[in-house]
């Protein structure tokens, strides 16, 4: 298992995020990039890198010995109120085609994708073909550029469980659309993560969001039995760090040491 960590919710610029890591962080050399600013320029999405700010941002990144394990440009997660979307898919499409270029330029092995968000009256089973059809062409493109695309589960999307996730991916049926699960993500959306939904997406998985070890709620979240059956797994992919609390570093750091325990008790 390799560790990772949005640099966004670390620090800006990147550099500075780098810096934390590096003396805080170990054993990670792996980050998420979403919301990316380096040097004096302001914070953008990493689909809009092109020419000269992708290269000052690998640049920085080959400099420090950092690689990237996924690019996230939010394809796939927009609102609407209808599935008569042609103009927004479009824009979804040319969104994807600049996420795969940066994880092409960047050498990420992966890049996001979230399971469209839910209009109101349509079910993810009658919805499933355009689901499918829409992941399908993205999970091609995926292919031929050499990246993998991991599927987040996340409330109010239809791929919102490891259930309806696991659901999409064997209607799509590519080796090139895996899923990136995200259990704080699925509990809220009323999941029984351990085992339920684990078990749904455990032979896809290949990346894990994890916020923090307990819901929002209060709740613990059995991360020592997901680890755990990921560890008898073999798992190969990315654990990241992606708190979400606002504490910037210090909710970084926190998860990370939290995150290190549980590994503590299995290794």
């Amino acid at each position: 298992m390799r560790l990772s960590a949005f640099t966004d919710e670390i620090h800006q610029p990147l550099e500075k995020a780098l810096d934390f890591i590096e003396a805080n962080m170990a054993p990670m050399r792996s980050v998420e990039l979403r919301n990316v600013a380096v040097g004096d320029a302001q914070p953008m999405n990493i689909a809009r890198f092109s020419g000269n700010s992708l290269k000052k941002l690998k640049d920085v990144l080959d400099e420090r010995d950092f690689e990237v394990s996924s690019v996230s440009s939010g394809f796939c997660k927009y609102k609407r109120t209808s599935w008569d979307d042609e103009k927004e898919w479009k824009e979804q499409q040319q969104l994807f085609r600049q996420a795969l270029d940066v994880a092409v330029a960047l050498g990420a092995p992966y890049t996001r994708t979230f399971g469209f968000n839910m209009v109101q009256g349509s079910s993810l089973e009658e919805r499933l073909p355009i689901i499918t059809e829409r992941l399908g062409w993205a999970a091609d493109l995926a292919r031929d550029a050499g990246v993998t695309l991991a599927l987040e589960t996340e409330g109010g999307l239809y791929a919102d469980t490891g259930a309806h996730a696991g659901r999409i991916l064997r209607s799509v049926n590519s080796r090139y659309l895996k899923v990136n699960y995200d259990p704080g993500n699925s509990f809220n959306a009323g999941e029984v993560v351990w085992p339920d939904g684990f078990r749904e997406i455990q032979d896809n998985l290949e990346f894990m969001h994890v916020k923090s070890m307990r819901t929002p709620q209060g709740r613990k979240i059995d991360y020592y039995n997901i680890f755990k059956a990921m560890k008898e797994m073999d798992f190969q992919g990315f654990i990241s760090n992606e708190h979400h609390t606002g504490r910037g570093a210090e909710g970084s750091l926190q998860l990370h040491q939290d995150i290190l325990r549980v590994f503590d008790r299995i290794y």
